[in-house]
């Protein structure tokens, strides 16, 4: 029987063989039932090639949306390469990262703002309620945006961005542009987002520093309106065209030497008193100090310029020279203590013998002690001291002759000393002069002492 079944063709010996073999019988349909193997790319090249119904086959068939190739090049970023806005929803709907980089640290969306493709912008940002962080891929989806050259566009991406973006060449322009227009939309915006101060170029000081040493009280204002920092350092002491703008060797000594300098201590350096006014106004921190052993702060620095005005605007609560003020007649070797336009007292008092003059001029009281102790005369009491201008000399209570007899400070009798360093604010403008009052002046001096 099993021999005519052969013979019929029905049933050859090797096929029975086949027949009784397990291995033999599985390994057959599985060869004729499996689906053939895709490329793991083959999806990026449909989409680079532009065949949008094989992409969404593939899609459909279940091909990986994230796969990328040797660069990091997905399929969502070729698509927004070619602005394709279908294969793009369906890429993002099959699992598609729209904040994946390339090599390039490039997001799908900063190659469609870099080739300014305005639908498939749009199809990304709907998918994204916050845009990546600087370093993985902000950086570069801001700048392409600047190089738009479309204002609304930059807006809509900055507005998503994360801070801490690096400032480069173009935003550092538009940050300038915004400036002179008086953009009070993108000037905040570009300072808001950007970290650190803007600066025209690498290793320049900030702008807000030129703006400072050029005397530009509009500009400050409108940087400080925008959102700059008025505590902002100068922290770039090789920029040789900032220094060329200064004079004063003192502050050129120490923009060399000391890190920590503010905005506000140039200010003061420089005599500009109103932007002194301007920046303690935006709060900028009046005892902040440089960097290092000296821990110089802005009041020194107007003290060193000798600037009265500039220095009474960096003491709280200083009073107006129409408030309060005294006057030292180096030849008359007498005070006069005013308060509210008014001569209050006068009084006999002695000055710097020869060796060591008291220098005339403009002076601030700038610290008071009521046990002060020489630092440079073998510690010598100086009782009820009332410092001028940050300096090595003051008025204190001493020995009093109507002659030149100190080392340069100013003696009081030791009641008006104390009646002084009582009445008299830290603060309080000094005058320091040769020649005497007027005589009708001095005859109605009302309390001589």
């Amino acid at each position: 029987m099993l021999s005519a079944v052969c013979a019929a063709g029905l049933l050859t010996p090797l096929a029975l063989a086949a027949e009784d073999n397990p291995v033999t019988k599985t390994a057959a349909p599985t060869e004729t039932t499996a689906e053939p193997e895709r490329a793991p790319l083959e999806l990026l090249a449909a989409v680079q090639g532009r065949d949008w119904e094989k992409a969404k086959q593939l899609l459909a068939a279940g091909a990986d949306p994230k796969a990328a190739d040797e660069n990091g090049l997905t399929p969502l970023m070729a698509a927004a390469i070619a602005g394709h806005v279908p294969t793009i929803e369906a890429l993002i709907a099959a699992g598609a990262p729209p904040d994946a980089v390339d090599a390039r640290v490039r997001t799908a969306l900063g190659y469609a703002v870099a080739l300014k493709k305005s639908t498939a912008i749009e199809a990304l940002l709907a998918h994204q309620t916050s845009l990546p962080a600087a370093a993985n891929g902000g950086d570069d989806l801001a700048a392409s945006a600047l190089d738009s050259g479309d204002p609304q566009l930059l807006d809509t991406i900055l507005r998503r961005l994360p801070g801490g973006l690096k400032w480069t060449p173009a935003a550092r322009i538009a940050f300038d542009k915004a400036l002179a227009a008086h953009d009070t939309l993108m000037g905040p915006l570009l300072l808001a987002k950007y970290a650190g101060p803007p600066s025209l170029k690498d290793g320049a000081q900030p702008m807000l520093a030129y703006a400072v040493v050029k005397g530009n009280l509009e500009q400050v204002r409108t940087m400080l309106d925008y959102g700059a920092d008025p505590d902002t350092t100068l922290d770039q002491p090789g920029d040789k065209s900032f220094r060329e703008l200064i004079s004063s060797d003192y502050i050129r000594y120490y923009l060399d030497s000391t890190k920590g300098i503010t905005v506000l201590m140039l200010a003061a350096g420089m005599k500009n008193t109103d932007c002194v006014r301007l920046l303690l106004e935006r709060g900028a921190a009046r005892f902040a100090t440089t960097k290092g052993k000296a821990s110089l702060i802005a009041l020194y620095f107007a003290a060193w310029s000798d600037d009265p005005e500039c220095i009474q605007a960096l003491i709280q609560g200083a009073p107006s020279k129409d408030e309060v003020y005294i006057e030292v007649s180096i030849d008359d070797q007498r005070a006069r203590y005013y308060r509210d336009g008014k001569l209050v007292l006068t009084t006999e008092v002695s000055t710097g013998r020869p060796g060591f003059p008291t220098r005339p001029g403009e002076y601030v009281i700038t610290d008071k002690n009521r046990e002060h102790h020489s630092t440079i005369y073998h510690d010598a009491s100086m009782p009820f001291f009332m410092r001028l201008s940050c300096r090595d000399f003051g008025l204190h209570e001493g020995v009093t002759s109507s002659r030149f007899a100190s080392h340069g400070c100013i003696r009081l009798p030791g009641n008006i000393a104390q009646q002084l360093f009582k009445e008299v604010p830290v603060g309080t403008w000094v005058s320091v002069k040769r020649g005497g009052k007027e005589t009708a002046a001095a005859d109605s001096e009302p309390r001589k002492r």
